[in-house]
C-alpha cells in the first residue's frame, strides 16, 4: 500500500491507514511503502510490527541514502525503480535478508527480465500483462 505525500496539519495519512489496516484484518496482507520517508517512520512508530518498504529512485537518493534510510527505518523490503535494477542489486537485497519489490514495471520484456533475475513482486500499471507473463514464465 502506497502512502502518498501527506502535507496536512499533523500530518494524518500514516495512522489513520494503520488504523484502517488494524480495523480491517490486512496486517498479514500489505507492506506500507511511500516515497515521503516520515510516512513510514509513523508507521513504524505506530505499528513496529506492520512491514514498510523503501519507496525510491536509486538516482534521486544513491546508495548512501538507501543505506541511512536502512538503518534508520529498518524494512522488511526494497521497492527500487526498475529501470536500473540489475540481477546482482537484487542478489544483495536478498543476501541481507529483504524481498524487492520493483516499480513501475509496465513492458513486458522488463515483466520477463526482473521476473527472471528473482524479484520478489513487480509493481505495474497493466496486471494483466503481468500475469499473462507469469503464465508463460511458468509453462516454459
Amino acid at each position: 500500500m502506497e502512502l502518498k505525500q501527506d502535507r496536512a496539519p499533523g500530518r494524518p495519512l500514516a495512522p489513520a491507514v494503520v488504523k484502517l489496516i488494524h480495523d480491517h484484518g490486512l496486517a498479514r496482507r500489505v507492506i506500507v511503502s511511500s516515497f515521503q520517508f516520515s510516512n513510514l517512520r509513523q508507521v513504524r512508530a505506530l505499528d513496529p510490527a506492520l512491514p514498510i518498504g523503501l519507496l525510491y529512485t536509486v538516482a534521486a537518493g544513491g546508495a548512501q541514502l538507501v543505506r541511512w534510510l536502512t538503518a534508520a527505518l529498518r524494512p522488511e523490503a526494497h521497492h527500487p525503480g526498475c529501470y536500473t535494477l540489475r540481477p546482482e542489486d537484487i542478489a544483495w537485497f536478498h543476501a541481507h535478508a529483504f524481498r524487492v519489490n520493483t516499480w513501475t514495471v509496465n513492458d513486458a520484456a522488463d515483466l520477463r527480465r526482473l521476473a527472471a533475475a528473482g524479484v520478489d513482486a513487480l509493481i505495474t500499471n497493466h496486471p494483466a500483462l503481468a500475469v499473462a507473463e507469469r503464465a508463460a514464465l511458468s509453462a516454459a
